[in-house]
């Protein structure tokens, strides 16, 4: 059923319950490779925010959402379904776009909550929606050993900094190490780690 995938857990300590500005080298870096590129297609899979369609736009490119998450939550768990028949129901829906259509790709944290093989499956179709030296963004939780994990909404602030807004909590389907998630992106190009003070690990992905 939809939602499956979501907790009722109590909120975990250290992890910001109320809106909070953080800081984001990924998201710096990600803009400057975009910043050549004018009128190019970015997406965003964090669903629509019109936060982020303004700043996009205002910088001179045209912007698309979807909600990954969502779709996830509405296919997933179908269980009428077969499980290549939804991989296919969930690509068509979160991403039926044709090859090379963005130069850059907002992830934010959704991946780690993708279950096997929907995942690889979604990152080789990001890999064939992003256009050549298109970014993909995306953040993952350093934590291993917690499993139910908290989203957030992601509004790009300025070219440095981002406002997350507690979402929910999810049971998060696998731990991603660093060697992981170079396993997953390992048909792109280059594939870029930043430190952070928090419980994120920003990466930063080049197709």
């Amino acid at each position: 059923m939809p939602g499956e995938a979501r907790s009722n857990a109590p909120w975990p300590k250290g992890f910001p319950s109320d809106d909070y500005v953080r800081s984001s080298r990924g998201l710096e870096q990600f803009l400057f490779a975009l910043e050549p590129k004018r009128n190019s297609g970015v997406l965003d899979l964090g669903g629509a925010s019109q936060a982020n369609i303004s700043f996009i736009t205002g910088l001179g490119h045209r912007i698309s959402s979807e909600n990954l998450l969502e779709g996830v939550d509405q296919i997933w768990h179908d269980d009428s379904t077969s499980e290549a028949g939804k991989i296919e129901g969930f690509l068509d829906q979160v991403m039926n776009y044709q090859y090379s259509s963005f130069a850059g790709v907002f992830v934010w944290d959704a991946l780690q909550f993708l279950p096997q093989p929907l995942l690889q499956a979604a990152i080789n179709r990001l890999h064939d929606v992003l256009e050549k030296d298109g970014v993909l963004l995306a953040y993952f939780l350093a934590d291993e050993k917690l499993t139910t994990v908290p989203t957030y909404t992601h509004r790009v602030m300025d070219n440095k900094s981002i406002l997350l807004s507690p979402r929910s909590l999810r049971t998060r389907n696998q731990f991603l190490n660093s060697r992981a998630i170079e396993n997953l992106f390992q048909n792109y190009k280059t594939i870029k780690f930043f430190l952070t003070k928090d419980h994120l690990r920003e990466v930063l992905v080049v197709r």
